[in-house]
């Protein structure tokens, strides 16, 4: 219980200069950033390769378990140098968060008869699952 979450708050993802987030609201939603500097407790400078240096409300920003090494204030080209020497983006490539983000970009992009063609699967896909399910809820009967 207590002891346990005590333990890992040494492991918790702190907001600090370095660390990589990801935007969850607005006109740059997806795009991954780098904590510059912390303005005051509710928002922050951040900078990245897809995105200007700009501030940013802590509450649009997702934390992540990634960080690179620049220091307070560090210039864009220093940013980008940090980023590409950790390879942060294979790494968020990895994330079940840019996953997430990559299929529901490649869903919004379906035409009309794509999105007909993946309704038809899933109807077939559920059909198939509930003639299995029958099948054995049948033989638990027996």
């Amino acid at each position: 219980g207590k002891l346990k979450q005590l333990r890992n708050m040494s492991h918790y993802r702190n907001v600090e200069v370095g660390r990589i987030c990801w935007i969850n609201y607005g006109e740059l939603y997806g795009k991954t950033v780098s904590v510059v500097d912390i303005l005051d407790q509710n928002r922050v400078l951040v900078d990245g390769p897809a995105v200007s240096r700009c501030q940013m409300p802590l509450r649009r920003l997702g934390l992540t378990n990634m960080k690179v090494a620049i220091q307070r204030g560090q210039r864009h080209k220093g940013v980008i140098n940090a980023w590409n020497a950790a390879k942060i983006d294979e790494q968020w490539a990895k994330t079940s968060i840019a996953r997430r983000l990559a299929r529901s970009a490649t869903r919004a992009n379906l035409s009309d008869f794509e999105r007909f063609k993946v309704g038809v699967a899933k109807r077939q896909r559920n059909a198939a699952v509930a003639v299995e399910a029958a099948k054995l809820k049948k033989q638990s009967k027996k």
